[in-house]
């Protein structure tokens, strides 16, 4: 059968143990203000007890002499007990300002985050847009020959576009899943590496060579003309199929 002193022992390790372990969850400056809670605790209590002794003290009994030794420091112990209630409030201040200016910090860092992912997700899909409108043989003569608001491009510029179309353009092969996984994470590597414009060279040239091809096309605003210039003609025919049925 366990003994007393040993039983007493386990629950301060335990405690201990407690302490230690949601002390390693907390910030420093929280871990200090747990040791200073502890601490009051401890004093609260030596306070409580030694009140005992002076209620004892006062209705005429005697003390033993580590009782009397104990009463004689009632005056240390409150100082020490104010210290460090006084210590503990100043702490949860700093504490509390410091967690808000914390918070402030990690929601401005996560908007700069989200803006700079927003950014590069725009940039993958102007790469998208410029490649498939690129498959357009008249679009692709306009980027030849620089004419109707095109930016010029050479036939090499063409070239490289064409070989890096196939490798950012994934396909499912029946009965392989692996593959498709495989060719959408090459994929996304390569779009990547074209919209950071890396020096790295790849189908005869080098990513930034893409960029600085597809920032040609997108800075021209050539499809937004071209939009513009495709529907013209469609709007005429609409308006003359109505005046014939008038």
């Amino acid at each position: 059968m366990p003994s007393a002193a040993n039983v007493k022992i386990d629950k301060q390790v335990n405690q201990e143990n407690a302490l230690a372990e949601s002390s390693q969850n907390l910030t420093p400056i929280r871990q200090a203000i747990t040791i200073i809670e502890h601490k009051i605790r401890n004093l609260e209590k030596r306070k409580t007890k030694l009140e005992s002794y002076k209620e004892l003290q006062n209705t005429g009994k005697e003390l033993n002499p580590d009782q009397k030794q104990a009463v004689a420091k009632f005056g240390e112990v409150l100082n020490t007990l104010d210290f460090a209630r006084d210590l503990c409030k100043q702490f949860l201040g700093i504490a509390s300002t410091t967690e808000k200016e914390a918070k402030k910090l990690a929601k401005k860092e996560a908007a700069l985050k989200y803006q700079a992912e927003l950014a590069r997700l725009r940039e993958i899909l102007l790469v998208q847009d410029a490649l498939n409108q690129m498959g357009n043989e008249a679009v692709r003569d306009d980027f030849l020959h620089g004419k109707n608001g095109a930016a010029q491009l050479t036939e090499a510029d063409l070239k490289l576009l064409d070989d890096f179309y196939p490798a950012v353009t994934p396909k499912h092969e029946a009965g392989n899943a692996t593959t498709f996984t495989n060719e959408v994470q090459s994929a996304a590597e390569h779009l990547l590496a074209a919209v950071d414009g890396k020096p790295k060279e790849v189908f005869g040239g080098t990513y930034s060579q893409i960029k600085e091809i597809l920032g040609k096309i997108h800075e021209s605003g050539y499809f937004d003309q071209a939009q513009v210039r495709f529907l013209q003609p469609l709007e005429k025919v609409c308006f003359l199929d109505s005046f014939l049925f008038l």
